[in-house]
């Protein structure tokens, strides 16, 4: 009877244990990849250096035994090596959500500076990690270029700038007209010619200029650019297989500064700066018709603006001609054409006939004669336009603005006045307070290049 007795407690275990680990087992989410796995994709383009591989969505099913899951967060972490960029959106980790059928789809993907086979690992609470390989192949060489092939100079050769400095940067810069070639076949333009831009300078001197440039059906391609550090002669070599051209550059002696007021430069003398007397009172100021709550102008004079039912406008020279969209915020690049703000932080740039979604949630955004972008979050935090993706600097500020070569003049929540650039910048004096603002809300003072993603907050 004790023996049988024990046997009875032990087969009660045995069914107690299968009970319990089997309701645990059920009662467990599952992750399974319904789409997007093991995709590949090409390096391909020049920008970033070396081509970036585009990949289309993933897509997971989260289970409870075979029950979808609703409302569950799920990651997705793109592991890469470490000198290998990927973009999830906005970021380089991604979080969703999943719908009443346990579905959850994350963004289209990116990748770049580099190749060979990666993944994205999936996650959420209570299911075991989920690997999604992908592969990145190589760039493909480009085309060789047509023996017999011929190029000429049409512009921007033998030109001599002078070094300035403009903004608060202590940097001088002589930029100059694009550097224009035209690459024909038997006398016949060629189009899409990939034309190569090499310069060459002294060592003390910085020279850049755009590296690729593809010709358009007229065979026509063109380079900008740049040099700084120092003065002296530059050669930028155009190159379409064996067929080349030389441009000869000379920086020449740096031009006189523009008047600069520095921070040193109190309230007091600020206000008793007076002009001559001829020119005082002499401002016109014209009456335009309509009302805006924001206006922009680019350094080509073209005006845009948005009123207060968020309705955007652009100056046709006699009247305001209604745009496409909404937004609250407004400021105009060099071309014209406008980057907005909506109410709803989503950014976007007017690319001539539509606009055109930027990634990233801004609050204000200023745009430099010259084209440099930055902008401010909810959060305060300050961003730089880098290309195709947002670099953000240190420091805090609620509104911006851009000035000529791309310095960034900006206010914080304290109403304190910063200027950044290639300096460290330096806290203006707040004309209202009459004296130095505190920096506890955070400065802009050594400007970092860590690549970023805009969050929204």
């Amino acid at each position: 009877m004790n023996k049988a007795h024990h046997v009875t407690k032990f087969i009660a275990f045995i069914l107690t244990s299968i009970f319990v680990f089997g309701v645990a087992s059920a009662s467990s989410n599952t992750i399974k990849v319904t789409g997007g796995n093991n995709q590949k994709s090409q390096l391909k383009g020049d920008s970033p250096k070396g081509g970036q591989a585009r990949f289309g969505a993933i897509t997971v099913e989260i289970l409870k035994g075979k029950q979808p899951v609703k409302g569950a967060k799920v990651y997705f972490d793109c592991v890469t090596p470490r000198s290998v960029a990927c973009q999830m959106g906005r970021d380089k980790t991604y979080v969703g959500t999943s719908n009443a059928k346990g579905i959850v789809k994350s963004p289209a993907f990116r990748v770049y500076y580099g190749s060979g086979k990666m993944s994205f690992k999936v996650s959420t609470k209570g299911a075991k990690n989920v690997s999604v390989p992908f592969t990145v192949e190589k760039k493909a060489p480009p085309p060789k270029a047509i023996a017999g092939a011929k190029m000429e100079i049409v512009s921007g050769n033998n030109q001599t700038k002078a070094r300035e400095r403009t903004g608060a940067s202590k940097t001088t810069f002589a930029y100059f007209k694009p550097l224009v070639v035209k690459v024909t076949n038997k006398g016949k333009p060629l189009n899409k010619a990939r034309v190569t831009f090499k310069c060459k300078s002294p060592g003390s001197m910085a020279c850049q200029f755009d590296e690729i440039a593809y010709t358009n059906n007229k065979g026509i391609a063109q380079s900008k650019g740049r040099t700084y550090y120092a003065d002296g002669k530059a050669t930028v070599t155009a190159a379409y297989g064996k067929a080349q051209v030389n441009f000869n550059l000379v920086t020449g002696k740096q031009a006189g500064n523009l008047p600069n007021i520095k921070p040193a430069d109190k309230p007091s003398k600020l206000t008793n700066l007076k002009p001559p007397r001829a020119a005082r009172n002499k401002v016109k100021w014209q009456r335009l018709p309509g009302k805006l709550r924001d206006i922009g102008v680019g350094s080509n004079g073209v005006v845009w603006g948005v009123n207060k039912s968020q309705q955007i406008y652009r100056w046709t020279g006699k009247n305001w001609q209604k745009m496409p969209g909404a937004a609250v915020r407004v400021d105009v690049g060099p071309r014209g054409n406008a980057w907005v703000i909506n109410r709803s932080d989503d950014i976007f740039r007017w690319t001539g006939n539509k606009w055109q979604k930027i990634p990233g949630k801004l609050k204000d955004i200023g745009v430099g004669p010259r084209g440099k972008v930055w902008g401010v979050n909810k959060n305060q935090n300050i961003y730089r336009r880098d290309g195709n993706s947002w670099t953000q600097v240190n420091g805090r500020l609620t509104s911006i603005s851009v000035g000529p070569g791309g310095v960034p003049y900006g206010t914080n929540s304290n109403d304190d006045i910063y200027r950044g650039g290639g300096q460290a910048p330096k806290l203006a004096y707040n004309p209202v307070k009459g004296k130095k603002g505190r920096a506890a809300a955070g400065n802009i003072r050594g400007l970092m290049n860590k690549p970023v993603c805009i969050r929204a907050a």
